[in-house]
């Protein structure tokens, strides 16, 4: 199959479950335990609906460069962890654009999103529960993994050195709010919500803080603005007993710091506004932190805890400058972009600051 065929039966594929009237994309949204269907159903179509056939091709173009030259893998082994759809497809799109002939691991806690993805596929895809048969370690000659570090670790140590890997940790995300009056606005409140909404705050790209350059009566007028909206979502499911447990954890230890807190007592969603101080991050499930910080220039001790594993950046009020765009993409920043599109990056989005295609490809030299 040629590239371009290629691009255009993974556009189709993902058109499927971007389409709300399309049976798969019903059928995932019906059946996926972990997440509410009309949270999945929004989620859906708002990340995935940037991977279309153009954006697919605009990746293929700006890609074919850096790959000129390299021998792209055979077999590449794809294992994933966590349970976020997009994420997932991202991981099996890089090699099979490559066209490598791809096994997928399904995580433990859903494996039926792959399934879905492969049918949509048409079944080209061999989706296993374990790698451990036909010596498929030794044999790959590429791999993307998605997950926690611990699990990306021990994936790492399975396959040769010199294997081509990308590697999808874990992440985190924050918004920056520049100044008190756009804090104050209707429109930067929506877009922080949407931002936490999207997903349940599950992902890499899910904001835990957002930072307000400017007072704690900016920070606490955003939150009250922020609790408006997030009142008006749907109910999520339970996230399991760790994290559910960590959420109530979290809200406890609001009220013995005395924070200011917004948010029901069944927990759906809380927000908690802190002046000062350094990043702590939130669970998920909807919880978040409005952190007041008083110029800019503290910025990069206030996100120091999460240098390194910092994703992507919400901004409102900007642009930043350029001073300000090199430490946070030095802190792991790979999106910097408007709160409200922080889930639904293009195909040509350098996930964690990495070539997708050229990273899973192998280069020689004549000399």
């Amino acid at each position: 199959m040629t590239q371009h065929a290629r691009v255009h039966r993974l556009a189709q594929a993902i058109s499927r479950l971007s389409d709300p009237g399309d049976k798969l994309h019903q059928r995932l949204c019906a059946e996926t335990p972990h997440m509410a269907p009309e949270t999945m159903s929004s989620g859906l179509v708002a990340s995935l609906t940037p991977w279309d056939e153009t954006g697919l091709s605009a990746l293929v173009a700006e890609e074919q460069s850096y790959c000129s030259g390299g021998i792209p893998p055979q077999l590449c082994l794809v294992v994933l962890g966590g349970v976020l759809p997009p994420s997932h497809i991202q991981a099996i799109a890089y090699p099979y654009l490559l066209g490598a002939e791809i096994i997928v691991k399904h995580p433990s806690r859903d494996p039926l999103f792959p399934a879905i993805f492969s049918e949509a596929l048409d079944d080209e895809l061999l989706v296993v529960e374990r790698l451990g048969f036909g010596g498929v370690w030794s044999r790959a000659d590429a791999a993307v993994a998605v997950g926690d570090d611990e699990s990306i670790h021990a994936i790492s140590q399975r396959i040769a050195a010199a294997t081509p890997m990308l590697r999808f940790g874990h992440r985190t995300a924050v918004c920056l709010v520049l100044g008190g009056g756009v804090a104050r606005t209707q429109s930067t409140a929506q877009s922080i919500a949407t931002s936490i909404g999207i997903f349940d705050q599950l992902g890499c790209l899910s904001p835990r803080e957002v930072l307000v350059v400017g007072s704690e009566d900016d920070a606490s007028a955003l939150a009250e603005a922020v609790s408006q909206e997030l009142a008006q979502y749907p109910l999520r499911r339970s996230l399991g007993l760790e994290v559910e447990s960590s959420i109530r954890a979290f809200r406890e230890s609001g009220l013995i710091g005395s924070y200011a807190i917004w948010g029901p007592d069944d927990l759906q969603w809380g927000v908690q506004v802190r002046v000062g101080g350094q990043h702590e991050g939130t669970p998920g499930g909807r919880q978040i932190i409005i952190r007041a910080i008083e110029h800019l220039s503290a910025l990069p001790e206030v996100i120091a805890p999460v240098a390194g594993r910092l994703s992507a950046v919400g901004v409102s009020g900007g642009p930043l400058d350029p001073a300000t765009t090199r430490m946070l993409v030095r802190a792991g920043a790979s999106r910097i972009v408007e709160p409200g599109q922080l889930q639904a990056p293009p195909p040509t989005w350098p996930h964690d600051g990495c070539r997708p295609l050229a990273s899973l490809c192998r280069w020689f030299s004549h000399d």
